[in-house]
């Protein structure tokens, strides 16, 4: 059985924000633990990390 994460939509909507990393350099979806905090490192220390915070709120309906 695969694993298939919420939406990043879904995600925003349950807990009203959600913190967002764009690396500029590919990064495999099978990378484990180790390879994704040497990524990070490498990212932030070369400069190509960009860091974004998504928020949402509730419309006057109750939609967001």
């Amino acid at each position: 059985m695969a694993f298939h994460p919420p939406a990043l939509d879904e995600l925003v909507a349950r807990n009203g924000e959600a913190v967002l990393l764009l690396g500029l350099d590919p990064l495999p979806q099978s990378a484990d633990a180790a390879r994704v905090d040497t990524y990070l490192d490498d990212a932030l220390a070369g400069g190509w990390l960009l860091f974004g915070l998504g928020t949402a709120r509730r419309a006057p309906g109750g939609d967001l």
